[in-house]
């Protein structure tokens, strides 16, 4: 059968435009499949830090409270970078507002640290740097005063579904609890801002603290 040059333009347009909607169908399944698991991941961080419920573990404390003999004095710090709200089509997620909270539970206390968001456009600082690129940088800070010995840290943030449990010796005095993130990889990675293996733009994959 011969076409005529009309006949095959209509014929190539058609096609094209059935091949760009299945794209966008598949991008939208894509999108709801990640948002999905983001809510599970979510669900299981509240569920596990709220399954324990104590009072009178800790109390907080003002940041230039002189340490009183007997206790132990806790300053918890950590820095963590997100993407901006709304850079997704669809977005279910606190990710890059006053919403996206640390969670820290210690022998079963809970407390809900705001972190005061604020863009940040870090530079370049080599091949590995995961936190290079616009965003939104979160730090997060609390004091807290408890008795001295061994204590169970539980360390959450729901928004990314990712939580840490550690048992840790707290000495009297001063101690400070670091929290850094692990940012997941990203196929962002290799464009302009965002360098290194992984990046804050796919996300925490994990945590990591330390009590010194």
């Amino acid at each position: 059968m011969h076409l005529n040059h009309k006949t095959m333009c209509r014929f190539v347009k058609n096609q094209t435009e059935n091949i760009n909607m299945r794209l966008r169908n598949l991008t939208v399944i894509l999108l709801i499949t990640v948002s999905c698991a983001g809510c599970a991941g979510k669900l299981n961080v509240v569920e596990v830090m709220s399954r324990e419920i104590s009072l009178n573990k800790f109390q907080e404390i003002p940041k230039e409270s002189s340490p009183l003999a007997g206790y132990a004095d806790i300053e918890v710090a950590s820095s963590i970078k997100t993407r901006k709200h709304g850079v997704f089509l669809i977005e279910n997620t606190a990710h890059g507002t006053p919403g996206y909270l640390l969670w820290l539970s210690i022998d079963g206390q809970l407390l809900r640290i705001n972190g005061d968001p604020r863009p940040d456009q870090s530079g370049y600082t080599g091949e590995i740097n995961p936190e290079a690129g616009d965003g939104i940088r979160y730090h997060f800070n609390a004091h807290v005063r408890l008795t001295p010995g061994m204590h169970k840290f539980i360390v959450g943030l729901p928004e990314d579904g990712v939580l840490l449990e550690k048992e840790m010796l707290v000495k009297e005095g001063r101690n400070r609890l670091v929290i850094s993130p692990v940012y997941r990889k990203t196929s962002r990675e290799h464009m302009i801002g965002f360098s290194g293996k992984s990046s804050f733009f796919g996300g925490v994959k994990g945590i990591e603290m330390s009590l010194n």
